[in-house]
């Protein structure tokens, strides 16, 4: 719409310098001896407006089409969003079983399969619960992709009253902020070409949905490590409590 109003009066105003400069001429023509370059002068200067007019139209149609296609572009891909995220609720189903997973015991099976991860500070007996073939797909996952980041994975876990975070550092080149929410996006993947895409990135989007269909989710930030960390959170068991209970029962005794 603006860029239509903006050849219309650009038309208009070359339309306003050939008028005058017509005008003029006739004027100059009646009034004067020097005809003959008067009349070169006016014809000169119609012309230019002319010309000057055509341009500024055909400069206004090109910004329009432009602006057209940006708009389409964003109509676009605010319904790919909408589309991804309305797929990826409908992938956030409830685990198929629920029992107590005991996170500590997961975490090493899952670190000795892989090689080249340290378990740090690794806390005895932190359960979660949920679907234990699930939620060990999600820490292969992301030890996997640790490994194909940096070096080495560090696993860590901590555990509040009510939530269970696992860290998993690596020594990579890290995700910047700007790019950390698309690795969650599974469009990020689909728009990149078939030989850029990092599998084990595409299946963080697969991590994800475990996570938050368990009740938890997971967040990128900086590791001490120097490249990225991945933390899980999942709700806390009772068992975890109980357990830490009889320890200091144990150790008062």
């Amino acid at each position: 719409m603006f860029a239509r109003r903006a050849i219309a009066g650009l038309l208009l105003g070359a339309g306003l310098v050939a008028a005058t400069a017509l005008a003029w001429t006739g004027d100059v023509l009646a009034h004067s001896e020097i005809a003959p370059k008067a009349m070169f002068w006016g014809v000169a200067l119609a012309l230019l407006g002319g010309v000057i007019g055509w341009e500024f139209k055909n400069r206004a149609e090109q910004v329009e089409a432009v602006t057209e296609e940006i708009a389409a572009e964003a109509e676009t891909d605010a319904l790919v969003q909408m589309l991804d995220e309305a797929l990826a609720k409908a992938d956030e189903k409830p685990p198929n079983r629920v029992e107590p997973v005991n996170l500590s015991a997961l975490l090493a099976q899952t670190g000795k399969r892989h090689g080249r991860t340290d378990l740090a500070d690794l806390k005895p007996d932190v359960y979660t619960l949920g679907d234990p073939a699930a939620i060990f797909q999600l820490f292969q996952i992301l030890i996997t992709n640790a490994l194909a980041s940096g070096s080495r994975a560090i696993v860590r876990i901590d555990h509040g009253s009510s939530l269970v975070a696992v860290h998993i550092d690596d020594d990579g080149p890290g995700v910047p902020r700007a790019e950390r929410s698309k690795v969650f996006e599974p469009r990020a993947y689909r728009r990149a070409p078939q030989g850029q895409r990092a599998p084990e990135r595409e299946a963080c989007v697969r991590a994800r949905q475990i996570a938050r269909s368990h009740g938890g989710d997971i967040l990128i930030s900086c590791s001490p490590e120097g490249g990225a960390r991945f933390t899980v959170h999942l709700p806390l068991h009772i068992e975890t409590i109980d357990a830490g209970a009889e320890l200091r029962v144990a150790s008062a005794s």
